[in-house]
């Protein structure tokens, strides 16, 4: 384990902080912004034997045999391919955030405010036997911990309080079936009206919805997505959603998007992992 730390210490010296895509951007490309891995190939770096990389890599693989083995290819050629691969997925699952945090929020927001408007109450969640039992007991939860929040802020809760507890779960609940005539309908005819044509059908909106939640889930659990089937299309699908409902935000995909970038330059991540493991081999921070 002591390796190990060592490793991922050098590792976070070596890439975090010296973020650049910029190398493998075409020229048509805008410039990506904030920090970014540098994958250029360091001269100084020692190379390491084929047998040096099997060792390391059954080091590694040995912290969390089962977490590696999601990583593993058939077709892999390097013993230290599927930890390349594994820091390049890592990178993919932070470049995604922004477009999920952005969603969530433009969805909830656009519901919460399409609903109050045609309900003439901020507290729509309110209304006498307005939910099905599993979306009731969420707004329960949810009432409870605004509650709860604003008495120690000393202030009452408000029904924005309520909204900002309640999880992406729930609002993907009230885009099932029983909710078409309370919820989707009046959604429909205010905050979804820019909604491209397809998911102006309910059924299709709850379907990529959930799927977006799926997405959402496995990167905030620390769950692989490079190998999740249309990945790399699903970035621009939850920022085409997002602007739909607040054509404000293209603002934030412009400057925040940088995901097609490290989709398409994986095997950079190899560059960086070999040169973070040669040196740490040189300076003796681990034995192969």
């Amino acid at each position: 384990m002591k390796w190990a730390i060592h490793f991922w210490t050098a590792l976070k010296v070596r890439l975090g902080g010296h973020m650049n895509y910029e190398s493998m951007t075409p020229s048509t490309e805008a410039p990506t912004q904030g920090h970014q891995p540098n994958y250029s190939a360091s001269p100084t770096a020692p190379q390491l034997s084929p047998l040096e990389r099997t060792r390391i890599w059954q080091k590694w693989e040995a912290v969390a045999p089962s977490r590696m083995a999601a990583f593993v290819e058939l077709t892999d050629s390097c013993p230290l391919e599927p930890a390349g691969r594994y820091i390049w997925a890592t990178h993919l699952s932070a470049s995604i955030a922004p477009a999920l945090h952005t969603f969530e929020v433009a969805l909830r927001n656009a519901m919460h405010s399409a609903l109050s408007d045609y309900y003439q109450r901020a507290d729509w969640y309110a209304i006498p036997q307005f939910f099905q039992p599993q979306e009731g007991g969420l707004i329960k939860t949810a009432i409870g911990n605004a509650k709860n929040k604003a008495k120690k802020a000393n202030r009452p809760h408000t029904p924005d309080d309520v909204v900002s507890e309640l999880m992406l779960g729930f609002w993907c609940g009230l885009l099932n079936s029983p909710y078409d005539t309370s919820v989707f309908r009046p959604c429909l005819s205010r905050g979804f009206r820019n909604l491209p044509a397809p998911l102006k059908v309910r059924s299709d909106l709850n379907s990529k919805v959930v799927e977006f939640k799926r997405i959402r889930n496995r990167v905030f659990h620390h769950e692989p997505i490079w190998n999740y089937p249309g990945i790399d299309q699903v970035e621009a699908e939850l920022w085409v959603l997002a602007e739909a409902l607040y054509p404000e935000y293209s603002i934030l995909s412009q400057d925040q998007s940088h995901f097609q970038q490290i989709f398409h330059n994986r095997s950079a991540c190899k560059v960086a992992l070999d040169n973070c493991l040669a040196m740490c081999v040189a300076q003796g921070r681990i034995l192969p």
